[in-house]
């Protein structure tokens, strides 16, 4: 099961790949692409009675993009770590979703084979608060944990605004 950890994030669903993020996970695997992790976005939406997250396209109420602070490779886990500051924001946030986007290229033409999609997404049914930066600033960081593959090794790759992984 994939997990979501960090301060005040234990009323998280579990972190759950979009169709997209799961077929695009699928073709790094199956044809040794890389698949670059772009961008974290916090938003204010929650999916509704019946809702079915994994064909979300996007948040349901985006506030704000976030930068990935690092990945890392763990046997088959992959873990990535957002950070969420209140510096940029214009207005007080309910905090009630969460996602991370990614993209696929060619790790030797540097083509991009899958534009940027939501690749995976949690929710909570109760919010964090997050004010703007006049009242105090708020740094926080949340990391989320989910299984790349259980047959290859991934190797992560950073420049200085993008994660690569690739698969040896």
């Amino acid at each position: 099961m994939d997990k979501i950890q960090g301060k005040e994030s234990n009323n998280y669903q579990a972190f759950e790949l979009t169709e997209k993020g799961l077929k695009l996970r699928q073709r790094a695997i199956a044809e040794g692409f890389n698949v670059h992790f772009t961008r974290g976005e916090i938003g204010e939406g929650r999916p509704q009675e019946g809702e079915e997250v994994h064909f979300l396209e996007g948040l349901i109420n985006p506030v704000l993009d976030v930068p990935i602070k690092e990945s890392m490779a763990e046997h088959v886990n992959h873990i990535m770590t957002i950070i969420i500051d209140n510096t940029k924001l214009e207005k007080d946030v309910l905090m009630t979703e969460i996602g991370i986007y990614a993209k696929l290229v060619d790790n030797e033409t540097g083509e991009e084979i899958i534009g940027e999609i939501l690749y995976g997404y949690t929710f909570t049914n109760t919010y964090d608060y997050i004010p703007v930066s006049e009242i105090h600033f708020i740094h926080r960081e949340i990391s989320f944990n989910t299984v790349l593959s259980r047959d290859g090794t991934f190797k992560i790759v950073f420049d200085k605004s993008r994660v690569y992984v690739t698969r040896e």
